[in-house]
């Protein structure tokens, strides 16, 4: 009991127990007594603070000094949770609180395992509180700074910069501590692991000097000292946990000895840092130095108690400052100075590596050039002889087009075939000229946007179709929505190339079935135009499911049962692709395939001549004379009206015009002499063709009326009175040639053969007499056309020959279809044994 303590005999003063105050590495019991005082008239109140922190439990008593009662008391220290302490504080306070003029006898019990001194220090609560935070506010203003510090530091991006930031802040956590300040003030939840927060911020911050020591110094490049900062971290991290493990004694003297530890292996890393030879080593040293001098005389002090506080160090927190800025500063500056040395060096590795690359770009681009010259040469050549071949091509086809002209003029299945033919060679005719315009340089593969007629091009179609099919016995049909537009823009060519593919693609593999190809048409989703949508079906033999992926591949032939390269449908996706079309399958095998594909185009809705007429050559053109004739003609299309009037106007007829079916009626009844020759469309403003034929046939019944239009209406009946029909009905676009006849016909007016023509069909000589009828400066020309090997320089030379006279007419014929034939040897032969002679 507290007065049994205070009966004891064995007192000592104050002022004679130094030595009992001091035990640094003892684990005691000291009493303390005295007696307190109020002499004043009001009560007080007064907080006794003991030091150092580290005490583990204080009790004190407050006793009647006469009877020994306890009238209070109160107990702190390390091992008491703050929530029990009288005073929740993290210091170690005891208050006394005293009536105006009393006396009271204080006890106090100090346990402890460690205590290098003791004091006691009276404050008044306000005083000590407002200390207390003036404090805590220079430690937030201390740690802000170096939060800042820390992140930008961070911001380096560079390892060691975010090394030293972290040293910085361990020590301030270690010397922060001492007073409460993160485990009390930033994070009360932890006040009752003061001792584990202090233990672990001091050898932290010891393992952290050493890893920057490290690698400022650049000692982690050797190998002895490589896996320093690995085992240092470690081991601050296992005596971290140890703090929970091991009583407070044990975990000191173990933090003492790994403190000189490393203070130890600090001095050996002395010896690597001195033979650095840089221009920054001895500062950065220094500044290290320094600061291990300091932490090793904090270190003498704490453990043999001489001129140890146990409070907040500032002096320690500013000088690491200043040596961290110092390293920060001294490190700057051996960046900066590395980076420029890198900087010349890489100037002078890129002017040695410029002169290399100069030598090397100089033999590199003579020999480009000299490979350049071979390209070119290469390249002139191909280009002039793909010019060369498909010049010669234009010939026999221009012949072969004018002919057939003449021919679809005379109707009948001589007519039709003839337009079959006409097809298939205007359409090689346009791909000759593709070649042509891709020798010269133009660009391969690019689609040529074009107005054409629709069901001119689809009854094209069909009729070419019609013959593949038949070669198998198959029946082909033509299914044309009835609102498919007349007049639309795309590239012709490439769509007539994909669409006879896909049918005789669809004729070869099919026998005795049907083959049908059905166009329908959309509107563009949110667009101007339209699409149209292409089905090309047969009932043939199918696609096994497992050859689909594979039947778009060049020279994949499938089954192989038809023959051929294999290059149809290959051909047919690259097209589709390049005018925007994606293609679709449905195939089974025995039932037939179905391929489709949906091809935007513009509708644009105008008729212009050069789509209309079809013209071709004057000198392979008939000709009639049409003086003392009339025409009227009611088209809506200026173009086409103009053209008209310039045809019709150069064969001599008297031509009258007209925009619309109203002005025609108008002039039809106030006509004083009724027209030869009446020439109508059908769709017109305000009426139609068959507005026309009805008023044409009421003024005027024997008068010829011509139906030039592209709409399906013209393929039926006239709707007039009495049953009576248009004299003749020509589809857009017409060949100049057939309406020629048509319009001839209908006048009852004789064609003449053209001349050229007539020139052209000349009874050939002997190949012989042919060389023999040429003089000595035309036979040199013929050489000439045969050393180029220019067929159609040749052709065109013969017809100019056939103009002189008619011994030479014949002769021009021999010459011009030898050439044709490409029998050069022949020519050659002759003409060399006609020299020879």
């Amino acid at each position: 009991m507290p007065w049994q303590v205070l009966a004891a005999s064995d007192w000592q003063q104050g002022e004679d127990a130094q030595k009992l105050l001091v035990k640094p590495r003892e684990r005691s019991t000291i009493w303390l007594r005295g007696t307190v005082t109020n002499t004043s008239i009001e009560p007080i109140r007064r907080w006794l603070q003991l030091s150092p922190w580290r005490l583990e439990q204080v009790n004190a008593w407050l006793l009647a000094p006469d009877t020994g009662r306890v009238l209070a008391q109160a107990k702190t220290g390390l091992n008491v949770p703050v929530s029990e302490r009288t005073v929740e504080s993290s210091r170690t306070l005891v208050p006394i609180t005293l009536p105006a003029g009393e006396t009271r006898q204080l006890l106090i019990r100090i346990s402890s395992n460690s205590r290098p001194f003791l004091t006691v220090k009276s404050w008044k609560p306000v005083a000590f509180t407002n200390t207390q935070a003036s404090r805590y506010q220079s430690h937030s203003i201390i740690l802000a700074s170096l939060l800042t510090l820390f992140v930008v530091l961070l911001l380096q991006w560079d390892y060691r910069y975010a090394l030293i930031g972290a040293w910085m802040l361990a020590t301030f956590v270690l010397e922060a501590e001492k007073e409460g300040y993160i485990s009390f003030v930033l994070f009360s939840g932890l006040a009752d692991y003061a001792g584990n927060i202090r233990f672990t911020a001091w050898i932290l911050h010891k393992a952290l000097f050493l890893v920057v020591s490290v690698y400022l110094l650049k000692l982690h490049q050797c190998r002895v000292w490589r896996w320093l900062p690995a085992v240092v971290l470690v081991t601050a991290g296992v005596f971290s946990l140890l703090t929970f493990v091991l009583n407070s004694v044990d975990i000191r003297n173990l933090g003492v000895a790994i403190d000189f530890g490393f203070s130890a292996i600090w001095l050996m890393l002395l010896p690597g840092a001195l033979q650095k030879r840089n221009r920054w080593q001895w500062a950065l040293l220094g500044l290290v130095s320094c600061y291990w001098l300091t932490t090793t005389y904090m270190l003498l002090s704490y453990t043999f108690a001489f001129q140890y506080t146990a409070a907040f160090a500032s002096s320690r927190v500013m000088i690491e400052i200043a040596v961290v800025l110092g390293l920060l500063g001294v490190y700057a500056r051996q960046k900066r100075d590395r980076k420029r040395y890198l900087e010349l060096q890489l100037r002078e590795q890129e002017k040695a590596q410029r002169v290399r690359l100069e030598a090397m770009v100089a033999t590199r681009t003579q020999e480009l050039r000299q490979a350049v010259e071979e390209a070119d040469r290469a390249n002139a050549a191909k280009s002039n002889f793909l010019a060369r071949i498909t010049h010669d091509l234009r010939s026999p086809l221009t012949s072969i087009l004018g002919y057939n002209q003449l021919l679809a003029a005379e109707g009948g299945r001589i007519g039709e075939i003839s337009r079959v033919v006409y097809a298939s060679a205007e359409h090689m005719l346009n791909l000759v000229n593709r070649l042509i315009d891709y020798a010269r340089g133009g660009s391969e593969g690019v689609v040529e946007l074009a107005d054409f007629y629709l069901p001119a091009f689809l009854e094209s179609i069909g009729r070419e179709a019609s013959i593949k099919a038949r070669e198998n016995g198959n029946a082909f049909q033509l299914i044309k929505a009835t609102d498919l537009p007349t007049i639309v823009r795309s590239d012709a060519t490439y769509l007539r190339q994909i669409l006879l593919n896909l049918l005789d693609n669809a004729a070869k593999h099919t026998e005795h079935g049907n083959v049908e190809l059905k166009v329908a048409c959309r509107p563009r989703n949110g667009q101007d135009g339209t699409t149209l949508v292409f089905d090309v079906s047969d009932d043939g033999y199918g696609i096994p499911l497992e050859q689909q992926n594979r039947l778009w591949e060049p020279f994949y032939q499938g089954s192989g049962r038809c023959g051929g390269l294999g290059l149809g449908l290959s051909i047919v996706k690259q097209l589709t692709q390049q005018l925007g079309a994606e293609l679709t399958l449905d195939s089974e095998p025995g039932r037939g395939t179905r391929i489709g594909f949906e091809l935007p185009v513009s509708v644009d809705g105008t008729e212009q001549a050069d789509v209309a007429i079809i013209q071709e050559s004057q000198h392979v053109l008939p000709y009639f004379d049409a003086t003392g004739y009339t025409a009227w003609v009611v088209e809506d299309a200026a173009a086409i009206r103009d053209f008209l009037h310039a045809e019709l106007d150069g064969l001599g007829f008297t031509v009258r015009l007209f925009a619309n079916a109203e002005a025609f009626f108008g002039a039809a009844d106030a006509a004083l002499a009724a027209p030869d020759l009446v020439i109508t469309d059908y769709y017109l403003t305000g009426a139609s063709g068959d507005a026309v034929l009805a008023a044409s046939r009421r003024c005027w019944p024997e008068v010829a009326v011509i139906l030039l239009s592209a709409t399906q209406r013209m393929h039926k009946p006239a709707l007039q009175q009495g049953g009576q029909d248009y004299t003749e009905r020509l589809t857009k676009p017409v060949h100049l040639a057939y309406l020629r006849r048509a319009i001839a016909s209908a006048c009852g007016c004789e064609l003449s053969m053209p001349e050229a023509l007539s020139q052209e069909v000349s009874q050939p000589v002997s190949p012989e007499s042919a060389i023999a009828v040429l003089d000595t400066k035309e036979k040199q020309q013929l050489a000439h056309f045969l050393a180029l090997g220019a067929v159609t320089d040749m052709v065109e030379w013969t017809q100019e020959l056939a103009t002189q006279d008619s011994e030479r007419r014949g002769a021009a014929a021999t010459l011009s279809s030898l050439a044709e034939q490409g029998r050069f040897d022949t020519l050659a032969r002759l003409l060399a044994d006609t020299q020879a002679g």
